[in-house]
């Protein structure tokens, strides 16, 4: 493709309906918990995620935290948990690589539920959890979650994002707590530790054609995130789950998913020719 022809359909696409949807979504400030946004391109996602950053440094804000790019299959892969203001929700650019077009919207019947936007809010999140009945905290289910929150299996998933060339886990518990009550506790253990929290969460995300619940916690120092996706048993307060972590992305797999994909790379120069024509 020709290079004006590349730039003309990226500033096209930054001008779109589909782009100020996203932007109106996020304008709705801490109502709004986490968002996907699914796209068709041929871009190299490292130079499409300079591109959303400069994007939204040329409008007055600073990233929460670096972007990290995560595979999802051979060919599509996730400008991961971008955070722009921490009143606002994080959120992540599916990417499904197609020679045909420089960057557009995904076709719909390939997205799996509410379109080519799926958010999670406050009412979606109230709806999901009056799909269980949650116990109330006592003073055992403290106790629990004090001994989860200084476990072994908490501490491996930190350990495994703090290694530099791991990308992403799931932490799995089994739990009859209410996910609110829970994300207070992992705050305060990494609070203890020192760490700082850009945001903690709880949201949804699909699984096997549900909503599966998981608590994200996105820290600004160290630059990692932690995920922790919870299993409802009634029978237990909080505990880990048949396997401590899993879906654990690394650098290898990365690059084995983008591995002959004949992406279209920006330089850093293009890259600042097509920032300054987004934004005038």
């Amino acid at each position: 493709m020709l290079g004006q022809e590349v730039r003309r359909r990226i500033v096209e696409y930054f001008h779109s309906d589909h782009w100020l949807n996203v932007q109106q979504i996020l304008q709705r400030g801490e109502k709004v918990y986490h968002m996907h946004v699914h796209i068709d391109s041929i871009l190299h996602p490292a130079s499409l995620a300079r591109i959303v950053e400069a994007y939204y440094v040329k409008k007055g804000y600073t990233l929460q935290r670096r972007i990290r790019i995560l595979p999802q299959g051979y060919g599509v892969t996730n400008i991961y948990n971008i955070h722009i203001r921490q009143d606002m929700a994080h959120f992540e650019i599916m990417i499904r690589y197609n020679p045909e077009v420089v960057i557009e919207p995904a076709p719909l019947h390939l997205i799996r539920a509410k379109g080519i936007i799926e958010y999670w809010d406050e009412d979606f999140m109230n709806k999901f959890y009056s799909g269980f009945k949650f116990s109330p905290m006592t003073p055992e289910a403290e106790k629990a979650l004090t001994t989860y929150f200084s476990s072994d299996a908490w501490k491996e998933n930190w350990l495994f994002m703090t290694n530099p060339s791991n990308l992403h886990c799931h932490g799995l518990v089994e739990t009859s707590l209410h996910p609110i009550d829970i994300l207070a506790y992992g705050r305060k253990s990494l609070e203890d530790m020192g760490w700082k929290l850009a945001k903690a969460v709880s949201v949804a995300f699909g699984l096997g054609g549900h909503d599966q619940g998981k608590l994200v916690f996105l820290l600004s120092s160290p630059q990692i995130f932690l995920e922790l996706q919870w299993f409802y048993n009634q029978r237990v307060a909080i505990q880990p789950g048949v396997k401590n972590i899993y879906y654990c992305l690394d650098a290898k797999i990365l690059k084995e998913q983008m591995e002959g994909i004949h992406y279209i790379e920006l330089s850093q120069e293009q890259t600042e020719t097509i920032t300054r024509d987004l934004i005038k």
